[in-house]
């Protein structure tokens, strides 16, 4: 059972002055182990990390705590490291939707998550 495909629609593709959509490579910080080679035995320190946190947080304070920017970073990959720790910081494709950034807007994810299924769309599971 495929999943359709998304297409851009007429109100997706209309111009702005600024542009709806922000593309900025950004430094990103947080990281998930997926593996390690702790406890292998002669093995040379290495392991395999994921960016983690991909939904950037902002430094507001309070029951709304957040960013008023609706924003999503993009990963391009695994990282795999000749040691233990996590990488300390690498450079991410973060997306922000203009037009539903904001104090006084409602900060809808539909729109960001439209484009980023047109435009970087998981890949497709390997099969042989």
């Amino acid at each position: 059972d495929a999943k359709a495909v998304p297409r851009l629609t007429p109100e997706m593709c209309v111009k702005l002055s600024s542009g709806q959509f922000k593309l900025k490579w950004q430094g990103h910080g947080t990281f998930e182990c997926l593996w390690t080679s702790a406890g292998v035995r002669g093995a040379t320190p290495t392991s395999i990390w994921r960016p983690a946190d991909l939904v950037p947080k902002g430094k507001l304070q309070g029951a709304r705590r957040g960013s008023n920017a609706v924003k999503q970073r993009i990963p391009l990959g695994h990282y795999a490291r000749q040691s233990l720790e996590a990488p300390s910081e690498v450079m991410l494709l973060e997306i922000t939707d203009e037009k539903h950034s904001g104090i006084f807007v409602r900060h809808s994810m539909e729109a960001i998550r439209q484009f980023l299924e047109a435009f970087f769309p998981h890949p497709l599971r390997f099969r042989k």
